[in-house]
């Protein structure tokens, strides 16, 4: 038969001590794991338990805190380091607070911001460490307490993303136009060199003073101011347009809604006398960007026109996005309206749900926004874009595809 009661006392003698050597933890950090993005910032909060901790009335006055931190072994290439990639909340090497006697926990809040520091790299990870210990009777009492953090790289490889924003239009004789370029962060030591290509239906040197083809944003600036100076001809050509392309750099990355924007330049030598008629419908598309366009057909007798934008989306579908035809990035979008002279104002039309050669197809359509159709000569034109729902506006300037019709629209334009 089997003594037990020599074990019983021993375990309860185990069970006790250990109750009796681990003091209760009174303090923690939560959350013990953060994650940010480079630029953004990340926040934990250190708890101490007053009632636990120190007697009544003394947490402020003569507890003894000392937070002391410290990464966790030695900083390699791809760990995050302390002002590099991370922003330091600590001073002198412990922590601050503010203490309230009245509180049972004295809760204080701290906030790491997220360096970003234009460096092409993973994801970094560093740990931080805190200590506290509590003197005792010929010895001291230390707990510690670990916050993980991850530091995201954004997107583009850290480098600032630059577009061109708040455009305004030109005018003969003596109006100007504008355009803004506009880093998202400050620009690094040494500035950003901002290159474009410029290209439309006005000529630089005859319609507008001729642009270098580099724009420098100097360092702690996010933005410049490109001026659009206009020369006054005396010709009779109608509204012409300049197009400015952002070109991509190893110093920078660009928007993609952002990449592109026309300014006009207005006539004032008279009146268009263009009116829009049969010999205007072709395949139209601008040879800035080759794979797109616009098949345009005029209705005389209705006095309407149809269009059909064969494009792609705003953003490219993900690797793992496959289509049985096509390309998965492709989008088309239809518009009827009313024409006049050379400007036709049509309603743009969405349609969803199609699965190819389905019957019945299954589509819905709703109208989303306006595109205006003004017409420079029978050779030129542009496209103006407002889609509500997707924030896009802007204009294109087209040209023919052929010039089987060119003939035909002069003709019909010279009788009226």
């Amino acid at each position: 038969m089997f003594q037990l009661k020599p074990v019983i006392p021993s375990l309860c003698l185990l069970f006790l001590t250990l109750f009796i050597v681990q003091p209760a933890q009174a303090w923690q950090v939560t959350p013990t794991q953060v994650s940010g993005t480079e630029s953004q910032s990340v926040s934990f909060d250190v708890i101490v338990d007053a009632d636990e901790w120190s007697p009544a009335g003394t947490l402020c006055s003569s507890a003894s805190w000392d937070f002391e931190f410290q990464l966790d072994g030695t900083l390699v290439d791809g760990t995050a380091e302390w002002g590099a990639d991370l922003s330091s909340p600590f001073v002198g090497g412990a922590l601050t607070r503010i203490c309230s006697n009245q509180e049972e926990e004295l809760v204080t809040r701290y906030t790491i911001a997220m360096i970003e520091d234009f460096v092409a790299e993973d994801s970094e990870t560093a740990e931080i460490v805190f200590e506290h210990c509590e003197p005792g009777e010929g010895s001291q009492t230390c707990t510690q307490q670990t916050l993980d953090i991850e530091v995201i790289e954004v997107a583009g490889g850290g480098l600032p993303e630059v577009g061109i924003v708040e455009v305004s239009d030109a005018a003969e004789p003596a109006t100007d136009g504008q355009f803004r370029l506009f880093l998202e962060s400050p620009a690094p030591n040494g500035g950003v060199t901002v290159l474009m290509h410029f290209s439309g239906t006005a000529t630089a040197g005859d319609d507008y003073v001729g642009l270098l083809s580099t724009v420098f944003i100097p360092e702690g600036s996010s933005q410049a101011l490109v001026d659009i100076e206009v020369i006054n001809d005396g010709l009779l050509e109608g509204t012409e347009t300049v197009m400015i392309t952002l070109l991509e750099s190893p110093d920078y990355r660009v928007g993609y809604q952002l990449a592109r924007a026309t300014i006009l330049i207005e006539d004032d030598d008279g009146e268009n006398t263009l009116i829009i008629n049969q010999g205007i419908s072709d395949a139209w598309f601008n040879s800035e960007t080759p794979g797109q366009g616009f098949f345009i057909i005029v209705y005389p007798e209705i006095g309407k026109v149809f269009l059909a934008w064969f494009t792609y989306d705003v953003e490219r579908p993900p690797k793992e996005v496959s289509a049985i035809l096509g390309d998965p990035g492709h989008r088309w979008i239809t518009a009827l309206g009313d024409f006049a002279g050379n400007t036709a104002v049509l309603e743009v039309e969405i349609t969803e749900g199609g699965v190819f050669n389905a019957v019945p197809p299954q589509t819905s359509q709703h109208l989303d926004g306006t595109i205006t159709l003004e017409f420079i000569d029978c050779l030129n034109g542009l496209v103006h874009f407002n889609i509500p729902s997707l924030g896009l506006t802007g204009s294109i300037p087209i040209e023919r595809l052929t010039l089987d019709n060119v003939a035909l629209c002069q003709s019909l334009a010279a009788s009226g």
